[in-house]
């Protein structure tokens, strides 16, 4: 090839060169081995800046910066990610803890715990709170922390198991004068007999003399002379009943008992249950006191245990009236629950124990019932309290038992 050849090969070879680099950036085979263009390592296809953004084992506490895993705060400070807690104990480094819920490590840092706050509840669990303010039914959310499911008010105003219901229960007992009026209404003598209308008491009280009243139970009972010239209707009373007639009525079987309920349209309190569900009658397997309206109403809203009265609460003396352990016609109107929704019920613990529709059978032969709270005859406060209960022989009258109505 001639020298002029050879000069115009180079130069063709040139041009093309050019073309490539023009087109592709391609800066071919320079010093210190470059590979492509904005690549600073030497390795092809690098993208330009130095080492690689890329962090493949960070925490949800940390970001990645520079090809390191850092965590987003400074020392001793704290953070959520979801439901991660973030715990900086020093700069950039980053403790990871899982609280039960988003809600709850919230929660943790508004509060300033040093870790997640606890759960306050199991998911869907519901509980009932009464203060003398409001009474309301809470449920648990996916946030494990309680929240208000409704207040309960008008025709629901209490609170069984988280939810708003109705304890249809009397403000107090049967009085004396009450009970003397529905044996006169029926013109019931002491022989006559009442017949029962409700298959729920099969042949249990069939026959019942409701104005048969044991003098024996009365000689021993308050107000025993008003009762029995009462229920006799010997003359107008006005000597034996003249501070007796607001009295509750004692000396009356459970059958005599279920008796004057009937009549009422009612019944003896029993079970309750939730929202529209009615009374119906306790077995005595099942002496649950959660199931009982009764002792429902006596704790007013408060979780039942032998410290609680009928006050509502944890204080008995305004349950112990005509003076300690002794017998007075009511407690003037203070022994009740303060909590909103159960104001209205009075007296079930210091005056007379109470009958209630809790028995083992329904034959007239070995049957026991339910008296349900304690009475003046009560030895200490936890026989006063709304747990204290025994069992009697529903055919006989006690001196220190009375009873109340339920809605039927």
């Amino acid at each position: 090839m001639t020298k002029i050849a050879l000069i115009l090969a180079l130069a063709i070879g040139g041009i093309l060169l050019q073309s490539c680099q023009s087109i592709w950036g391609f800066r071919g085979f320079e010093a210190g081995g470059a590979g492509p263009e904005g690549s600073g390592d030497g390795e092809a296809g690098a993208p330009s800046g130095g080492a690689a953004d890329v962090c493949s084992d960070c925490g949800a506490c940390e970001r990645c910066v520079d090809g390191s895993c850092i965590a987003d705060c400074g020392a001793g400070g704290a953070s959520c990610v979801g439901a991660v807690r973030c715990s900086c104990a020093e700069q950039g480094r980053a403790a990871e803890e899982v609280c039960a819920s988003e809600a709850l490590c919230a929660r943790s840092l508004a509060m300033g715990l040093e870790g997640c706050a606890a759960p306050q509840c199991q998911l869907n669990e519901r509980r009932c709170v009464s203060t003398p303010v409001e009474t309301r039914a809470e449920v648990c959310p996916e946030s494990l922390i309680w929240e208000q499911r409704r207040e309960c008010t008008d025709k629901a105003a209490q609170c069984i198991s988280g939810s708003c219901t109705l304890l249809d229960v009397d403000a107090t007992e049967v009085s004396v004068l009450e009970y003397s009026d529905f044996v006169a209404e029926l013109g019931a003598s002491i022989s006559e007999k009442f017949e029962f209308e409700d298959d729920h008491f099969g042949n249990f009280c069939k026959g019942t003399s409701v104005g048969a009243l044991e003098e024996e139970c009365l000689q021993e009972a308050p107000c025993g002379e008003c009762q029995l010239c009462r229920t006799k209707q010997e003359g107008d009373c006005v000597d034996e009943c003249s501070a007796c007639d607001a009295a509750p009525q004692t000396c009356i079987s459970w059958c005599q008992a279920a008796a004057y309920c009937q009549t009422q349209g009612r019944r003896l309190c029993g079970s309750v249950g939730r929202e529209s569900e009615t009374s119906v009658g306790l077995s005595l397997t099942d002496a649950l006191t959660e199931h009982s309206a009764w002792s429902l109403a006596c704790a007013g809203g408060l979780l039942l245990d032998s410290s609680v009265f009928g006050t509502g609460s944890e204080l008995a003396e305004d349950c112990i009236w005509g003076g300690r352990w002794t017998f007075g016609a009511s407690s003037g109107g203070n022994c009740h629950p303060i909590n909103a929704g159960y104001a209205q019920f009075y007296d079930f613990s210091g005056g007379v124990a109470e009958w209630e529709d809790s028995c083992d059978k329904w034959t007239p032969v070995n049957s026991s019932c339910r008296v349900r709270g304690g009475s003046f005859m009560a030895l200490n406060e936890p026989d006063l309290s709304c747990l204290a209960n025994r069992l009697e022989d529903p055919t006989e009258g006690y001196p220190d038992v009375g009873f109340r109505c339920c809605g039927p």
